[in-house]
């Protein structure tokens, strides 16, 4: 673990996935409450 700039590039990508996700999941609602 002498590496921490690829954990924190590797948290990085995590929040970026989970920020993708978040924002797939809020179109498919409004999506789907349209509907």
């Amino acid at each position: 673990m002498n590496e921490p700039v690829k954990t924190q590039s590797f948290f990085e990508q995590i929040d970026k996935f989970c920020a993708t996700a978040v924002n797939t999941v809020k179109i498919v609602l409004s999506d789907f409450i349209y509907l």
